[in-house]
């Protein structure tokens, strides 16, 4: 609770001092138990990245794709609007249909523990989804097995 408060408190600070910005505050925390004994281990990010409200509204990119067959990390990209669309699909490699995984993260350029957002093992073979992160550089992290091609494309929502 202390953390929210204090979220809200530097955010009007921040807007009060004529500063836009956003202050994001992602918490992990991991526990685990091997032959009785429990460890955990938490990890708090605090992140403060400029936005203009303006800009990430109207702003706009070209469509960005990226195809593979195995696991890969992308390249950095940008992205200029809050809201973006990824789109994804996926070709299981022939006699392998039951056994093909495919997932991906996104993470912001940098970063390699807290992902922004995710499809992890679909239903389906193709599929969208949104990620309302905002504007940025990010990548995706992509993680597959029995896949003979996969292809995401991100694009303005």
């Amino acid at each position: 609770m202390k953390r929210i408060l204090l979220g809200i408190l530097l955010i009007s600070a921040l807007v009060l001092s004529g500063c836009s910005g956003e202050t994001i505050i992602k918490t992990i925390e991991t526990t685990k138990t091997i032959s009785g004994i429990t460890t955990t281990k938490t990890i708090t990010k605090t992140v403060t990245q400029a936005y203009n409200p303006t800009t990430a509204a109207t702003g706009s990119f070209s469509p960005i794709s990226f195809s593979g067959s195995s696991d890969e990390n992308t390249a950095p990209f940008t992205v200029t609007t809050d809201i973006w669309k990824i789109e994804w699909s996926y070709t299981p490699e022939a006699g392998d249909e039951d056994w093909a995984l495919f997932s991906f993260f996104i993470y912001p350029k940098g970063e390699t523990v807290l992902y922004v957002g995710a499809v992890l093992f679909p239903s389906s073979t193709s599929g969208s989804t949104y990620c309302y992160e905002g504007a940025g550089q990010y990548y995706i992290s992509v993680g597959c097995a029995s896949i003979s091609k996969w292809n995401i494309k991100i694009s303005p929502a």
